[in-house]
């Protein structure tokens, strides 16, 4: 809201969001905001408002040993080989990759995502004991309980977890996995890299302006 009155749009974004439905009002102010943002100087106090944005989503703790990797659905190929790498330098004895296609994966058909990335950890010399995967999930809060339910059938209950997404998905991921694992646990946060975007550049795009927007109201409807 702030960024948004900084570039002279006061529309309520939020007034009106639903699960399933973003107002044409808000689809519209973002727009324009980008627009400004292409046309107008950006003023220091306008750029640490945007770094903020980007901030305030990638939420990163102190790296440390834990029970589990989990590795969101939806990421990009340099956040899952993070993830990797955080298993083959033992940062955990298992790793999870969970999610059925991603939006990149619009033509694939005969593979899920989980299994793609389970196959690059393979390749990379994880040992696929210690892969579980995750096949039929299709959004965030799935990646969460579908995963949970695995987890719960090899009666797997790790006291720790770091979790690995997008900086931007960050905090929403693990809000959901807070409230849907289903039992305590240490939670690390631990953003992998964006293949496209940075907090330094995604206002620059459109797609990646829009992705940091849409994730607000994203957060806001998972508060509300």
């Amino acid at each position: 809201t702030e960024v948004l009155a900084e570039l002279g749009i006061d529309t309520d974004v939020y007034a009106g969001m639903s699960a399933t439905k973003t107002p044409e009002e808000a689809v519209a102010a973002i727009d324009r905001a980008f627009e400004k943002l292409q046309t107008e100087d950006i003023n220091e106090e306008t750029e640490k408002k945007l770094h903020r944005l980007w901030d305030y989503l990638a939420e990163e703790d102190t790296l440390e040993k834990a029970d589990l990797i989990f590795v969101f659905g939806g990421i990009s190929e340099l956040a899952v080989r993070e993830a990797i790498r955080l298993k083959k330098e033992g940062y955990a004895p298992k790793i999870l990759f969970t999610g059925k296609h991603g939006s990149y994966m619009k033509d694939v058909t005969d593979i899920s995502e989980a299994e793609k990335y389970a196959q690059l950890a393979e390749a990379e010399g994880v040992n696929r004991d210690d892969i579980i995967i995750e096949t039929e999930s299709v959004n965030t809060v799935e990646n969460v309980v579908n995963s949970s339910k695995v987890l719960a059938s090899m009666n797997y209950e790790p006291r720790s977890i770091i979790a690995v997404s997008l900086p931007y998905h960050m905090r929403r991921g693990t809000w959901t996995l807070r409230e849907a694992m289903g039992h305590e646990y240490k939670l690390i946060r631990h953003p992998g890299l964006s293949a496209k975007y940075s907090r330094e550049t995604f206002f620059k795009d459109k797609k990646g302006w829009s992705y940091i927007c849409y994730e607000y109201l994203k957060l806001y409807m998972a508060w509300k």
